[in-house]
């Protein structure tokens, strides 16, 4: 745990949650989001629309400082990406189909950019001397929720719609469980630098997604729900995925042999953080209990050197 002693604890109501505080400074738009697509869908204004853009550069910049190169992929994937990262055939009601074939193949939008970023090296083989190779895009994220009917249905805790930055490494064997703890180590850092208090959880078996073999889960603390809630998930796939597309590397010949093996890559991929969730974690941790919001210091460079967000 980080800034257990700095979380804002008290009976329920003490504090605002995170809808209301976007009411006030006029920066929810409920109405006009269902009206414009549905349930679990939001329109952002003025400056809570700024906030959000606010951490999104400072996630990226923070995340290409660390080594990471910044990419730019498609939000519309073929089956067969899908089937790679692990998605597809298991999660097909919790993804978007489109009308119109990708590469002959059926079209979806894109969960997570874990799918796009994890793909670009499919079919590949790699040289050993150029892992870690380490890629991070801010992309929107689109999820039918199925099954999750009734769960969330307040704010910008479950949507169907949202950003998200994301970290995908391609390692070998032997470095990927330290670059997996470092992965792990660049998302909560990202938390600490915004101040917000949080937790890791190490998942059991049971419940591990589908691709990983080793997950982490941060869960932030939210001073209006009271709560730990899930902000990030970073997620050792060991070979599977690499198996899956076919995603190797060469490595260094045997003793005593001329010729080098051909290994399975191992990947890791984690939220570098999801973009609402922060949103929410921001609002409702630096309210000043008179309708505004103080803006963490991090973020005062992006907005402009402004200190207080107000209606």
């Amino acid at each position: 745990e980080w800034g257990t002693d700095q979380r804002k604890v008290g009976e329920d109501g003490v504090y605002k949650w995170h809808d209301e505080i976007a009411v006030e400074l006029n920066g929810w738009k409920a109405d006009e989001a269902a009206m414009l697509s549905g349930a679990r869908f939001s329109v952002l204004a003025g400056p809570v629309a700024k906030l959000e853009r606010a951490l999104t550069q400072f996630f990226l910049d923070s995340l290409s400082k660390k080594g990471y190169t910044e990419m730019s992929v498609p939000f519309i994937v073929g089956r067969s990406v899908l089937e790679g990262t692990g998605q597809l055939p298991k999660f097909e009601d919790d993804l978007f189909k489109v009308n119109h074939l990708v590469n002959g193949e059926d079209g979806f939008l894109i969960p997570t950019a874990e799918v796009p970023l994890t793909n670009l090296f499919k079919g590949g083989i790699l040289d050993e001397k150029a892992l870690p190779i380490a890629v991070t895009a801010l992309t929107p994220c689109f999820r039918a929720e199925a099954g999750s009917y009734g769960r969330d249905t307040r704010g910008l805790m479950r949507q169907h719609q949202f950003t998200k930055c994301e970290m995908v490494k391609i390692t070998s064997p032997e470095t990927s469980a330290a670059e997996h703890e470092e992965t792990t180590r660049h998302a909560e850092e990202l938390l600490e630098a915004l101040g917000l208090p949080y937790r890791r959880m190490k998942l059991c078996s049971g419940d591990l997604g589908f691709s990983a073999r080793i997950c982490y889960d941060l869960e932030v603390w939210l001073p209006g729900q009271q709560a730990y809630r899930e902000i990030s998930s970073i997620s050792n796939c060991h070979d599977f995925q690499a198996r899956r597309m076919g995603l190797r590397f060469k490595g260094q010949p045997p003793a005593g042999k001329k010729k080098a093996r051909t290994v399975f890559a191992h990947t890791i991929n984690g939220s570098g953080l999801a973009v609402g969730r922060a949103l929410v974690a921001v609002l409702e941790t630096y309210q000043d209990g008179e309708g505004g919001v103080d803006v963490p210091e991090v973020l005062r460079p992006y907005l402009g050197g402004v200190e207080k967000l107000s209606k």
